[in-house]
């Protein structure tokens, strides 16, 4: 089989020896090459014309899975225009050639009129043959490219199952027992429907070892595809390709085993020739639409086609007798060793399975690989293995939408949990602030009984400081999952650093050492601190991390830095001007060059799982070029990494400043009442109202004040009550109050800003919306504005 048969005839066409082959040592590799001349070897759909009588003389099984009719059917077919669409002007000018001895081979489009019609289009080589005298057939190979991915595959199977498949298919439920078959099959193995109905089909295996293992794989939903011996109804053992698969719903669960079997006893028991030459055929393998390599056991390459050179882009003849390993992805390497040494040790051909390649040009390109052992003997199974031969389809454009896909569904599902954190971040804020509010409160009363150079009072500034600190971080959260706009304002740089060092050097190991440099002439930006602490903390946070495990040093440094015009566009993508450059760089285990690219995309993270959300260095680069600023990154594997913050000085004179408030906090005589559900908060202003000098009524329970209100309404000159409360919400408290006296002033209070909006509140008639955790100087304040307010009204 392959080999090209004694003939005496001049006229006989007489094929040139394959070119880089013969001289090959490994004679065993030659019949690689020969196999692929056994037409049912070759990877795609065969058919060979009689162009004397216009029928069909030879097709191979690929042909008949095509086109959906049987061989039997196919062979001796003349009403060939209703299995083909061609375009007739195009072959009759290719035969044309060929007589004239100007053409051997061409490539043109057809379209395949499958059985049922169903239309297939495909890419078809063709060659004319001659006798002599003329043209005497015509032989076609044909490729429906782009390949059918797996999904239309199963529909397919499943749909020619159930319209009558010239194929034998059965059906099965999950547990193996028989429910369905065709005609087809029924021929095939004698059996009606009802005489296999519930009973398992492995017992028409002739091994059961081998029916196990198919229905295993089918039951675990993997597809199994490959030639079984099976027994019929009288006991003959027939030789079948079968393609087995189990059908599952759409929570991926197999509900029904399903196969497909073709009859190859025939071509067992006969030895398949191809009509023409070796190299015809030769020159269908170097142009098919498929990769094909041959390499011996120790990877050097015996023959490439040029689809295969196409791919990588490389000249792969020129590598001829060399190593094809310095193209394979590196990672790769021990996963190709691995199914190579599988294949060797088994004697059998492994599963199809992915290797990625570096082409010429350092693109990466995946390849479908389907292996093949290659024998010494090409007819003898048992002999001698002496090297590999490889179909390799480029599947990267699919490769790349699968990872697309699953890369957006990452990132939906982070921004859902990002939703779910803005929804409960609310929640958090108010309970929080409602925690800070009395530790505020209390602070500030007590400065006030203490002396400014007395230690107790520098230690309560630093209570105070640290309660607001805690303020503006549950504002961050607030903002990070739900964008607002911040307010900017003149900020030095110097003094966030310095706060920033001051938790740095409590928290960090004494394995890390911070070496600061801090230009106290760098002038301030204009910009919302909160934010610039944020982007502080996250790059010093990112460098702790890369020497965490060997401790190093973090530099930290402020100066300021003039971009003049030339180097502002081309170097900078920033205007020129002047600019505050913030540097954090450490010593520690650098970033590669490929994770650079992509360190500030939104969600990703090098940790592991737990450890990191991606999401610190995407919030760096939105602040800073929210500023309008820009960051740069520079690193060396092993050698550490510097990140260069860029944010916009701005020019402030001495008379931009306005001069710190510090006129008393006003006082009144009115009287008050307070309505909130958390008594520390009650406790403490009424305790801060009595200092200002109010007379002060106070309600745990919303509807005990509501009561009080209505028996004595004109007993109380403002009510301030808690926007969020059971039993009754301050918005409802304040709707009936005002419904008993529409003048009655009321504030309401929340720990959580966005629950209601002024404009809301405003148009209930309460007079003002305050946000906890209030200073005393903003509550005196607004308190005597409201009042004054109305006294001016009477």
């Amino acid at each position: 089989m392959g080999r090209r048969p004694e003939t005496t005839n001049k006229n006989a066409y007489e094929p040139p020896e394959p070119s880089g082959l013969r001289e090959s040592p490994e004679n065993g590799l030659l019949h690689a090459l020969e196999s692929l001349c056994d037409i049912d070897n070759i990877p795609m759909a065969y058919v060979e014309i009689d162009l004397e009588k216009t029928c069909i003389t030879r097709v191979n099984r690929m042909f008949c899975r095509l086109s959906g009719f049987s061989e039997p059917e196919l062979v001796g077919m003349t009403n060939l225009r209703s299995l083909f669409s061609i375009d007739s002007n195009s072959l009759g000018l290719f035969l044309e050639r060929t007589k004239q001895g100007g053409a051997e081979c061409a490539s043109l489009p057809v379209v395949v009129h499958r059985q049922g019609a169903e239309r297939i289009s495909c890419s078809a080589r063709l060659q004319a043959v001659g006798n002599g005298e003329g043209l005497k057939s015509l032989v076609a190979l044909l490729s429906d490219h782009p390949p059918w991915r797996q999904e239309d595959m199963e529909r397919v199977r499943l749909k020619a199952a159930v319209r009558g498949s010239k194929d034998a298919v059965g059906m099965s439920y999950p547990d193996g027992r028989h429910f369905y078959h065709n005609e087809a099959f029924s021929r095939m193995f004698g059996y009606s429907l009802e005489e296999l109905r519930n009973k398992s089909p492995q017992s028409l295996y002739n091994n059961q070892e081998q029916a196990v293992e198919v229905f295993e794989t089918i039951q675990n939903g993997e597809f199994w595809s490959g030639e079984v011996e099976m027994r019929t109804k009288n006991g003959q053992i027939i030789h079948v390709d079968l393609q087995a698969d189990g059908i599952m719903d759409a929570e991926g669960r197999v509900i029904a085993l399903i196969g497909h079997h073709t009859d190859l006893t025939d071509s067992k028991m006969t030895v398949l020739q191809l009509a023409q030459s070796e190299a015809k055929y030769k020159d269908f393998v170097e142009n098919a639409p498929i990769g094909m390599l041959i390499t011996n056991l120790d990877g050097e390459i015996v023959y490439a086609n040029k689809k295969i050179e196409e791919v990588t882009g490389y000249n792969l003849r020129d590598w001829k007798n060399s190593s094809f390993l310095p193209i394979l992805y590196p990672e790769d390497l021990p996963v190709m060793h691995q199914q190579r040494n599988q294949a060797l040790t088994t004697r059998k051909e492994v599963k199809p399975y992915v290797l990625r390649v570096v082409t010429a040009s350092r693109e990466i390109r995946w390849l479908r690989t389907i292996p093949q052992l290659v024998f010494s003997d090409a007819s003898n199974s048992s002999g001698e293995i002496v090297g590999f031969q490889n179909f390799l389809e480029d599947i990267t454009p699919t490769k790349l939408a699968i990872e697309e896909k699953e890369r957006l569904e990452k990132q939906l599902v982070q921004s859902r949990k990002m939703e779910a954190i803005g929804t409960m971040a609310g929640g958090i804020a108010h309970d929080f602030n409602n925690i800070l509010y009395p530790i505020l409160g209390y602070a500030e009363m007590l400065k006030d009984d203490l002396t400014p150079e007395s230690i107790p009072y520098k230690n309560v500034e630093e209570i105070e400081k640290s309660a607001y600190r805690a303020r503006d971080l549950v504002q961050q959260i607030l903002s990070f999952s739900r964008p607002t706009e911040q307010e900017v304002v003149p900020v030095a740089v110097q003094s966030i650093l310095e706060d920033v060092l001051r938790m740095l050097r409590a928290v960090l190991p004494s394995t890390i050492q911070i070496n600061p440099k801090i230009s106290r002439k760098c002038r301030m930006i204009l910009a919302d601190p909160t934010q610039i602490h944020q982007v502080l903390l996250n790059l010093c946070t990112n460098a702790y991390h890369a020497m965490l495990d060997q401790g190093g040093l973090l530099y930290i440094s402020l100066v300021e830095e003039h971009i003049n015009p030339s180097q502002g566009e081309s170097v900078l993508p920033i205007a020129p001007g002047d600019y505050a450059r913030l540097t954090v760089r450490d010593t520690g285990c650098g970033i590669s060059k490929d994770v650079i690219e992509r360190i500030f995309e939104p969600y990703f993270t090098t940790k592991i799982a737990g450890e990191g959300t991606g999401l610190g260095l995407a919030s760096v680069l939105a602040i800073v070029q929210k500023l309008k600023g820009h960051i740069s990154v520079e690193s060396k594997v092993g050698k550490g990494s510097a990140f260069n913050v860029y944010l916009p000085i701005i020019p402030i004179t001495q008379g931009d400043f306005v001069e710190k408030d510090i006129s008393p906090v006003p006082k009144g005589c009115e009287r008050l009442l307070i309505v909130d559900d958390e008594e520390a908060i009650i406790k403490m202003l009424a305790q801060m109202l009595h200092r200002l000098g109010y007379k002060v009524t106070c309600f745990l329970d919303s509807l005990k004040a509501c009561n009080a209100f209505f028996q004595e309404p004109e007993s109380y000159d403002l009510v301030i009550t808690d926007l969020t409360m059971p039993k009754m919400t301050g918005l409802a408290l304040a709707e009936k109050m005002l419904k008993i006296k529409p003048s009655l002033p009321i504030i309401l209070f929340t720990g959580y800003s966005e629950m209601a909006s002024s404009s809301d509140v405003e148009k209930m008639g309460v007079k003002a919306l305050l946000s906890k955790p209030a200073n005393i100087m903003d509550l005196g304040r607004k308190i005597r504005e409201v009042l004054d307010e109305q006294q001016k009204k009477q």
